[in-house]
């Protein structure tokens, strides 16, 4: 004869293995369905010599390219547009080395000799944000559900070389790709500038990142998060 007490524990522990499938069927299912929702993602990166001297700048990317390679699943359709003098194409291979196992549709635009730069090209960011235009309007033909673009914003915000981009002309091409589900991470490496995205931007789809690790993880989760829901 089995006990009361038996009996019991019996149904706790059948209880508890219940529990335990059905918590596995959710998180498989969950694991399952986020790999069905496909996200573009886009890195936007200046590495020219201004930007790579500040101390913020690796750092800055180590954290960047990690948390875009974790929200980046197969089938996911990703962008490297890095824009810089001659002398930072080796920079531009290592950021691309960082995003290794990633599907990489990448424009680098380096040049010339002697440092000298062909704007006609578009080696400004002005110029790169009107290529990513393009290239979000290409994504949006295969059945993606949102676009993840994180830019990391120059301390003095100008483009390559002697040609200086307003911040107000920066913003605007920003804003033409805020689309209905388009999320923006913008990650300035000087705090003086974060401040004023901060004061200047006053949008939902925008994230304006701190230069703390978790500042830079939260926004990016953040926007992941966001294009994944299919909201603004």
């Amino acid at each position: 004869m089995i006990s009361k007490k038996s009996r019991s524990s019996n149904g706790v522990l059948n209880a508890f293995f219940v529990l335990l499938a059905l918590t596995s069927i959710a998180a498989t299912s969950f694991l399952w369905q986020r790999k069905q929702v496909h996200i573009a993602s886009i890195l936007v990166v200046d590495t020219s010599k201004s930007m790579r001297e500040s101390g913020d700048f690796d750092r800055v990317i180590d954290i960047a390219c990690s948390e875009i390679k974790e929200h980046t699943a197969t089938g996911d359709t990703f962008a490297l547009q890095s824009f810089a003098a001659s002398t930072s194409v080796l920079h531009a291979v290592k950021i691309e080395n960082r995003l290794d196992g990633l599907s990489l549709c990448k424009d680098i635009n380096a040049l010339l000799e002697q440092g000298k730069v062909d704007n006609q090209i578009g080696t400004s960011l002005h110029g790169a944000l009107e290529r990513l235009h393009n290239q979000q309007a290409h994504a949006k033909q295969s059945n993606t559900r949102g676009t993840v673009i994180t830019i990391l914003v120059h301390a003095d915000d100008q483009g390559v070389g002697s040609q200086a981009i307003p911040l107000e002309q920066t913003l605007e091409s920003a804003e033409r790709l805020l689309n209905e589900n388009t999320q923006l991470v913008l990650i300035a490496i000087d705090n003086q500038l974060q401040q004023k995205l901060v004061e200047t931007i006053q949008h939902p789809q925008v994230r304006i990142s701190a230069l703390s690790d978790g500042s830079i993880r939260n926004s990016i989760n953040s926007a992941y998060q966001s294009a994944r829901n299919g909201g603004g």
